[in-house]
């Protein structure tokens, strides 16, 4: 064993985090589903436009398109035993997918089967002293929402250019108090959202499959509906969302402001009346 003395420590070591655990900060919240997923070469109708969700013999399975001409991940939210053998795996998928999609559908042998449950668990606070924690050694969660890896660099952004400042000596220690609350509020929005996925996702009432076209039709035929959905989901997903109004750094909002970004928003589009200005040149110059 080799001792190493460092001014900072980040954890950045995973769901099973050591620097976490020796921290002694918990990893607070549940394990929700058990999945299966698999890769493989698969026969199917279905356009590589687009992930499907399916319904087959009272459950959900998930499919999205991979690199390759013909190769897909398929997702099994409740048939999930696996004993090392792939084509047991790969004619299960085949009998429910054809009975799902109407079509028949081949299977190869999937090159790679995982079983995993999906936890949707975070820690309270993100520093302790001169040791923080980021990404999934901070919040582990089901991958139904995508955001693992994209949660993950913004904590390393948000905390690298604060610990950088007080490296170099520009800002006081009290800048690193702000990493925890900015991101802890993150953290604790998109288990929820991941847990809304995942139920999304596995949804096993008996009324889903009545459901589920009922609430897409409407959608489809309600355009300011189908546009808020849309904003919602895409926001999220590409990070637009994230805001930190209540920052320790954003301080009083100013008074009389009745237009722009508040402190701690994202900033916002422009006109093109906006754009042309010299003031919103100069802005766009700067954040560059």
């Amino acid at each position: 064993a080799q001792d190493t003395r460092v001014p900072w420590l980040i954890g950045a070591d995973g769901g099973h985090s050591t620097v976490r655990k020796q921290l002694g900060l918990a990893l607070l919240g549940d394990a929700n589903e058990t999945w299966l997923l698999a890769d493989a070469e698969v026969e199917t109708e279905l356009p590589r436009n687009s992930i499907y969700l399916i319904r087959a013999e009272g459950t959900m399975l998930m499919m999205a398109p991979m690199p390759g001409a013909t190769r897909w991940r398929m997702l099994d939210t409740a048939d999930v035993a696996y004993d090392g053998c792939a084509r047991t795996v790969a004619d299960r998928f085949a009998r429910k997918l054809t009975a799902g999609l109407g079509h028949p559908v081949r299977v190869a042998d999937p090159g790679w089967i995982s079983v995993f449950t999906a936890q949707q668990r975070m820690v309270p606070a993100m520093r302790v002293g001169r040791c923080f924690v980021a990404g999934d050694a901070a919040h582990v969660h089901s991958p139904a929402s995508g955001q693992g890896m994209n949660t993950g660099i913004q904590e390393a952004y948000n905390l690298a250019w604060k610990l950088a400042s007080v490296i170099h000596g520009h800002a006081g220690d009290r800048l690193l108090d702000s990493y925890s609350p900015e991101r802890v509020p993150i953290g604790a929005e998109l288990l929820d959202s991941t847990r809304k996925a995942t139920k999304l996702v596995a949804l096993k009432n008996a009324l889903a499959g009545v459901a589920l076209p009922v609430v897409f039709g409407l959608a489809r035929r309600v355009p300011p509906l189908r546009v808020k959905m849309q904003r919602t989901a895409l926001g999220r997903v590409a990070g637009l969302n994230v805001s930190y109004p209540d920052s320790p750094l954003t301080g009083a909002d100013e008074p009389g402001r009745t237009t722009g970004p508040a402190p701690g928003e994202r900033v916002t589009q422009a006109t093109p009346e906006q754009a042309a200005s010299p003031g919103w040149r100069q802005l766009v110059a700067e954040l560059r």
